[in-house]
């Protein structure tokens, strides 16, 4: 159908006999959840989350108290096997709608389901109310133009709306806005030349049945298997019983049985006949392209190695006939050479487009899931060279906090710069002394200075620290950068910005990290 990454589809009934034939060991289980308790102290959005302001759009949750709730299930020999523990275990981390909030572990993070379709919300004239439809429907009836589709009315019985409605709410992560839940389930053309499911097709992570059955509104009934995805681990051995799946997914243990030379036997042929080497197939290399329906055949701007199996990801497009130009960004998540391709080709964009005389600048982010943090502010310096972007940051300031903060900021102080220590320790966070303090401008000097703490409603919080983007050893351990990326530490305040706010349009990413006074 489309263009999948990694990913091995099964029929979704048999996944789910397979993850529901997974033992549960409460003990394992009680030593994870006192793990995970410690971790999530760290959230500095714990108490927002279980008191959010009325602003907020989602209901509160409240992660400890989840935590100990889910203890108590396992003192009472309530899940009968792992399946049910992951299950609420992940169903409670959903619920703070925080996409920096994750548990990457267990067989949960592995198997995932999805429809055997994918569906598209959308409005046939932008005026009357968007409706859903089967996304091939859509592209096969070239957007309206060769037939009209017809919409789904229902979905297992209810009202597409309301089933939709809910089964985003129990199976999206990451997001602030109920209406951004809703945007995750639906087809994405910037999330699929990522190579990425969307959550209805693919990244559904709780089995939502074994068949599908939808109902068109010309009177239309389909009924479909639902899919089951397993994201590769690589080699496993052969995992033939639920204990297998246990210790292997859960526990990290190979099976007793695992040969890793038959796994990564590359066996040879013998073969007498004389060897033929054949003349080299002349290839024209094809222009850079996403080859999708929608984007333009050709960039005319275009990182090097454009594609999912490449480095690239930024892209742009003139809209002559418009003034308008498209900066296409769907990731910044790139690394080597992409980081500083992807920095030159943001400024050949700007270059060209005002070469062109193109007087508006459409910014697209769309399924934007972030990435290199200091790439996204490069790309608005280049936009607006005279401002200097805030980014401050800061902790949850309790005594474990306290601790390690401490213990690792004194532990650097005293490392040489010449030390390989010095310079991967330079971004970690619990150095205080490579990060500025916003108030004043300046480096901390100790970790106390930066800890604080500072009384915030029910929590106690650090002090406001940004990056120090003038330390060539800081930006260059950051991005994991071997000096080909660098990056204006200053304002440029006598620069004119190739165009004024009023003349750009963002469109946003459909994924947002949950607010919170301590961000």
């Amino acid at each position: 159908m489309f263009t999948r990454f990694r990913a091995f589809v099964f029929d979704a009934a048999l996944v789910y006999e397979c993850l529901t034939s997974v033992p549960f060991n409460p003990a394992v289980a009680a030593r994870f959840l006192k793990y995970y308790n410690d971790t999530l102290s760290f959230q500095s959005t714990v108490s927002d989350l279980k008191d959010p302001p009325s602003t907020y759009q989602q209901p509160s949750v409240d992660l400890l108290c989840g935590l100990q709730t889910l203890q108590d299930a396992v003192n009472s020999d309530s899940f009968a096997n792992q399946y049910e523990f992951e299950a609420a275990l992940q169903l409670l981390l959903l619920n703070a709608h925080d996409d920096h909030l994750f548990l990457d572990a267990g067989i949960l993070s592995v198997f995932s389901f999805g429809s055997p379709f994918d569906i598209v919300s959308l409005s046939v004239d932008g005026v009357e109310a968007p409706k859903v439809y089967i996304a091939t429907d859509v592209f096969e009836s070239n957007a309206f133009a060769s037939f009209e589709p017809s919409a789904i009315s229902s979905i297992n019985g209810q009202s597409a709306t309301t089933y939709l409605e809910t089964f985003a709410a129990g199976n999206v992560a990451g997001s602030l806005d109920p209406h951004t839940d809703w945007n995750r389930l639906m087809f994405s053309f910037a999330q699929d030349i990522q190579g990425f499911f969307n959550v209805f097709g693919g990244l559904t992570p709780f089995y939502p049945g074994e068949t599908i059955t939808v109902e068109l509104e010309n009177g239309t009934t389909i009924t479909e298997r639902n899919l089951g995805v397993y994201w590769s681990q690589g080699p496993t051995g052969p995992l033939e019983t639920g204990g297998d799946f246990y210790n292997f997914f859960v526990l990290g243990f190979l099976p007793a049985s695992f040969d890793p030379s038959a796994e990564f036997a590359d066996p040879t042929v013998t073969d007498s006949s004389p060897t033929v080497t054949a003349a080299p197939e002349v290839v024209t290399p094809s222009p850079l392209s996403w080859n999708s329906p929608a984007y333009p055949e050709k960039p005319d701007v275009a990182q090097p190695d454009l594609g999912i199996f490449g480095g690239g990801v930024i892209s742009g497009y003139f809209l002559n006939s418009s003034s308008v130009s498209v900066l296409s960004i769907p990731s910044f998540d790139v690394f080597g050479d992409a980081l500083s391709t992807a920095q030159t080709t943001v400024r050949e964009f700007i270059k060209r487009t005002q070469e062109a005389g193109l007087q508006k600048v459409v910014i697209d982010l769309q399924q934007n899931r972030g990435g290199q943090v200091l790439l996204a502010v490069d790309t608005f310096k280049q936009f607006f060279p005279n401002i200097q972007p805030f980014g401050g940051s800061r902790m949850r300031a309790h005594r474990a906090t306290n601790v390690m903060g401490e213990a690792m900021t004194d532990f650097f102080n005293q490392l040489p710069a010449t030390d390989p220590d010095y310079a991967t320790l330079s971004t970690v966070e619990w150095v205080a002394t490579t990060r500025i303090d916003a108030e004043t401008n300046s480096n901390f000097t100790s970790w106390s200075q930066f800890f604080g703490p500072i009384v915030s409603g029910d929590d106690a919080f650090t002090k406001t620290q940004r990056f120090n983007l003038s330390s060539e050893v800081f930006v260059d351990n950051l991005v994991d950068n071997e000096g080909n990326f660098s990056i204006i530490s200053t304002p440029n305040q006598a620069a004119t910005p190739p165009w004024v706010p009023e003349d750009i349009i963002i469109m946003a990413p459909a994924v947002q990290p949950a607010p919170s006074s301590s961000r």
